[in-house]
């Protein structure tokens, strides 16, 4: 009975703790940053019509591992979110809907980064 109640009170700590681990805490150092912010601008000013300003809000790991940059663009007129890769492209983004359009030459496939 005991050997029973003591492996079901370590399989509980072993669950409790791996829940409690926090694996978004990973700080990007300011180099990475910066690298993100410039290819996140220069993405935005490539790819989308009448980008003014860009201003990144926040630079974090996302909840599945990667690298985020949010913000907006044309002074807070629309908003943005990237997923970067390690190299610095642009995975994916989603944009407000009061976002510009993206330029036609860049509507079939990306105008690069």
């Amino acid at each position: 009975m005991w050997k029973f109640l003591f492996t079901l009170l370590l399989i509980t700590s072993i669950i409790l703790t791996g829940c409690n681990v926090d694996s978004t805490n990973q700080l990007y150092n300011d180099e990475t940053k910066e690298k993100a912010r410039e290819a996140v601008e220069k993405y935005l000013q490539n790819n989308f019509v009448g980008i003014t300003t860009v201003q990144v809000t926040d630079i974090y790991q996302s909840p599945m591992g990667g690298l985020t940059v949010d913000g907006n663009v044309n002074d807070g007129e629309a908003d943005f979110s990237a997923g970067v890769e390690s190299d610095y492209t642009i995975e994916s983004i989603g944009v407000s809907k009061e976002f510009p359009e993206r330029k036609e030459e860049c509507k079939e496939n990306t105008c690069g980064d």
